[in-house]
């Protein structure tokens, strides 16, 4: 129809910065993509996008249209499957990751997931971030803990065990804690978190209470493989996901300290905005996210290090 023409064009120059790029994803041509958003922006009466010979800018008034249209081709898609069920799902699917999660649990397992869908795009953001998926405009955010806001769903798919680690070198130099509390005596290389702009705190147990240490060190990060890398490098000791820490804890690079202090698992969850309740793209992606976030096996020298149910 005539009325939603250029919607496709426009969000597509949008997600790929370029009338360019938007014309190899849509097969069109890069004039064809350019001509069409001018005329969305000439029925609409605003302006959508400020051209220079540089590059393109969203205008206010685009960046909210971008929002209002990519929920509209979502829910088009959406309405189009519900009327055939047995159709095969197809569609971009925008999801939100944490690198390490991303890299280590769920990126190998995605073949399956296209080999079951070959009519899905998932376009995959990696951010340690905790996003809210509806102020950041994506479909699905997979994230370790909890997230509370408006709007939105959360779906526990996974659980992931933390481990406190330090290197051997470290451990020779500085000692072992023994207890928790011992840890305000060490170097200690912590999260950063940019919700709260502090450091996270560290979580044990201790006679059967969950107890929270506030901790220092010479090292912030945001990215629990910096922090391992750090610690394998013998600067301190850190809290992390065992996921991610797996293969040094394996070859013997890292150790695991205060094994009878560990606190519970964290929930891995799935949050998305409630109007996208009954996707059928959403609900197949947190199917394939708690297949994939299944426990496995450990080898000899591990523990359990992720749960899923």
């Amino acid at each position: 129809m005539e009325k939603f023409a250029g919607i496709a064009e426009f969000v597509a120059t949008v997600e790929a910065g370029s009338f360019a790029q938007a014309a190899h994803r849509l097969g069109m041509t890069p004039s064809g993509v350019g001509k069409a958003v001018s005329r969305l922006e000439n029925r609409l009466g605003l302006r959508l996008l400020t051209r220079s010979t540089r590059r393109l800018v969203v205008t206010e008034a685009g960046a909210e249209c971008h929002q209002r249209f990519r929920q509209f081709l979502f829910d088009l898609d959406e309405m189009e499957m519900m009327w055939e069920p047995t159709k095969s799902l197809r569609g971009t699917l925008r999801v939100h990751m944490a690198p390490a999660l991303a890299r280590i649990l769920i990126m190998p397992a995605l073949p399956a997931f296209s080999k079951a869908h070959p009519g899905m795009t998932l376009q995959i953001s990696l951010r340690n971030d905790m996003l809210d998926p509806i102020e950041e405009g994506v479909d699905l955010s997979v994230r370790v803990g909890r997230f509370d806001g408006a709007n939105v769903i959360s779906r526990r798919v996974g659980a992931a065990r933390y481990v406190t680690v330090c290197s051997p070198i470290y451990a020779k130099s500085a000692g072992i804690p023994s207890r928790p509390e011992e840890l305000l005596q060490h170097n200690c290389l912590r999260f950063f978190s940019r919700q709260t702009g502090r450091p996270c705190k560290w979580t044990f147990v201790q006679k059967d209470i969950q107890v929270q240490l506030a901790l220092s060190g010479n090292l912030v990060l945001n990215n629990s493989d910096g922090l391992i890398e750090a610690a394998v490098g013998g600067l301190g000791i850190a809290q992390v996901p065992y996921y991610a820490a797996q293969g040094p804890l394996g070859d013997g690079r890292l150790i695991e300290i205060l094994e009878p202090y560990a606190a519970p698992p964290r929930d891995v969850i799935a949050v998305y905005s409630v109007a996208h309740r009954s996707s059928r793209k959403v609900n197949a992606f947190i199917d394939f996210l708690r297949d994939a976030l299944k426990p496995r096996r450990p080898r000899p020298h591990e523990a359990w290090g992720f749960m899923s149910g």
